[in-house]
This record gives structure tokens, C-alpha cells and sequence, in this order.
């Protein structure tokens, strides 16, 4: 389950990511993230989420319809948070991710959400 939370003064919309998540969930929320005028930050809380249903295609997936989208959030990040343990097991999902470039916009990940949203708001 992924539940969005928008914050006006940070600009900012934090996915709360839980139990097994899908990629057709995630690109569901990504596309309502890019409906209409979207937030300039994101922030994927994957600290209580299971990702093993994702695959490295998956990932290519989204990340190609971020390409197509990602002009309107020009100078925004986003930050991807997921625990440590969870870090050392998915290495393929991370080489996935690693390979997204989108342009204007910055993506990192992270393995402590105060340290995700200090350089958001950096």
C-alpha cells in the first residue's frame, strides 16, 4: 500500500510505502504525482514496504515514464528511502535505479529518512 502526503510548505509529497508494493502501484502514484502541477519534491518511504514483487524491469519501466514527465518538477529531488538491511539485498533493483537520469531533477537514495529530507531541503 502507498499512501501520498502533500506538504504545501515543503513542497514536497512523501509516499509512505507499506507491506508488498507493486509496480503497478508505484506507477499509479507517479502518475497522479505528475497530474496537474506537481509538488517539487518527492520522498518514497520504503522503511516498512516489502519490494521483493519489483524486478529490475519494473524499475526500467517507471523510470522511463518519469523521463517523459519529469519537466515539470525542473530543479526538484526526490529521495528514496529504504532500510539497510533491505539495501544489501537488492542489488539489481539498485542498479536499476541508479541508471535513471532525468533532467532538471535530482534523484538519491537513502537509508535514514532525516538524512533524505535534510538534503531535500538543502
Amino acid at each position: 500500500m502507498i499512501q501520498p502526503h502533500y506538504d504545501d510548505k515543503l513542497n514536497l509529497t512523501t509516499f509512505v510505502c507499506s507491506g508488498l508494493v507493486t509496480a503497478a502501484e508505484i506507477e499509479e502514484q507517479v502518475k497522479v504525482l505528475y497530474r496537474g502541477t506537481p509538488s517539487l519534491h518527492a520522498l518514497w518511504d520504503y522503511t516498512d514496504a516489502d519490494v521483493s514483487a519489483l524486478s529490475p524491469t519494473d524499475i526500467s519501466a517507471i523510470a522511463q515514464f518519469v523521463k517523459t514527465a519529469s519537466h515539470s518538477r525542473a530543479g526538484g529531488r526526490t529521495a528514496l528511502v529504504f532500510p539497510t538491511d533491505m539495501l544489501n539485498n537488492m542489488a539489481s533493483l539498485l542498479e536499476s535505479i541508479s541508471e535513471i537520469e532525468v533532467p532538471d531533477a535530482k534523484i538519491k537514495i537513502f537509508n535514514d529518512l532525516d538524512a533524505a529530507l535534510a538534503w531535500i531541503n538543502a
